[in-house]
């Protein structure tokens, strides 16, 4: 990738096994790399394109298939909106657990752009995707607790000596019951800002029937009632999305 070794690779890597993936990139867009350890993951499906890079196989310890899917999404919103669609018929094609990470080049609410202007179209299109696709979002910043924090914990307890299956199977479930924990506090957070969007849009609906709303405040208001209708409806959808998943089967 991009003329990358595997001794360049090996500096963000342990002393432990190693093996690359990669997609190389055209001039200087693009280019993606995973890497994993055989110990632990055996791949045994590789799945190369341009715009995100497959690899699929099964942890020692977990029942399940675990399939990961590494992501680097264009910037042209009708480009993204093919890749969606790619992405999404993968997703129906192959069984078991599903993580996709990368880089997206989108965001799912204004509040996420900084600096740049906002496409509604391609944020519309990029929500209807994980919705679609029963996805769960896991932010890899902001407060406690966070995904990348949970997983540190649980990385904690390494392999090392003893039976590495068990010691696996602990740092899973260490690791199950902190995103289940994660999980409740996201939860309460949508609540909260739901709450808050029904109390703007009570003002502005208060000014509209004194007729002192402004077409800013108009579209505000059907903007915030879009934003509501999609967080009840992942909020109705999230017992599916648990049955959905296959959670990995250690403890409870």
């Amino acid at each position: 990738m991009g003329g990358l070794s595997e001794i360049d690779l090996r500096r963000f890597w342990d002393n432990s096994e190693l093996k690359i993936a990669s997609v190389e990139s055209i001039g200087r867009s693009g280019g993606l790399v995973s890497l994993w350890n055989p110990d632990v993951l055996s791949v045994d499906i590789v799945i190369k394109n341009q715009r995100f890079l497959l690899t699929s196989g099964l942890i020692t310890g977990v029942s399940d298939r675990v399939n990961i899917l590494n992501i680097y999404a264009p910037n042209d919103s009708a480009m993204k909106r093919f890749l969606w669609e790619e992405i999404a018929n993968l997703l129906s094609h192959y069984d078991g657990l599903w993580i996709l990470l990368g880089d997206f080049n989108d965001v799912r609410s204004e509040a996420e752009r900084e600096n740049s202007r906002f496409d509604w179209g391609s944020s519309e299109a990029f929500n209807g995707f994980i919705a679609n696709a029963g996805l769960l979002e896991y932010s890899m910043a902001g407060g406690e607790p966070r995904l990348v924090d949970i997983i540190d914990l649980g990385l904690s307890n390494k392999l090392g000596a003893g039976n590495k299956d068990v010691v696996l199977a602990d740092i899973l479930r260490k690791i199950k019951l902190g995103i289940k924990k994660w999980r409740a506090e996201v939860r309460d957070e949508e609540n909260k800002n739901l709450n808050e969007m029904e109390a703007r849009i009570d003002m502005i609906e208060e000014k509209a029937a004194n007729g002192l709303v402004s077409s800013e405040e108009n579209k505000l208001r059907i903007e915030l009632r879009i934003k509501m209708n999609k967080l009840e409806s992942n909020k109705a959808k999230d017992p599916l999305q648990k049955a959905r998943v296959n959670w990995l089967k250690f403890g409870d």
